[in-house]
């Protein structure tokens, strides 16, 4: 379990070791959100899932901003 919070509100995951989000609840300016997951697979998921859409154009982006990329808190 981990207490994240963000500029828009805060909340409380649970994330497997291998980081698959299991369960996630947030509160912030637009409500409270609950996520469950009903189910994990690890099957090999089919090629086509992964294609980009029709017109779709790869663009460069710039380094990760300040703080992005910091592991939240772990609960005790």
């Amino acid at each position: 379990m981990w207490d994240v919070q963000g500029d828009q509100g805060n909340g409380t995951v649970c994330i497997t070791d291998d980081g698959v989000l299991l369960r996630g609840e947030s509160s912030g300016p637009d409500g409270q959100v609950v996520m469950t997951a009903t189910a994990v697979s690890y099957a090999p998921l089919a090629a086509t899932v992964f294609q980009a859409p029709a017109g779709y154009q790869k663009m460069q982006t710039p380094g990760m901003p300040p703080g992005a990329g910091r592991l939240p808190q772990q609960k005790p």
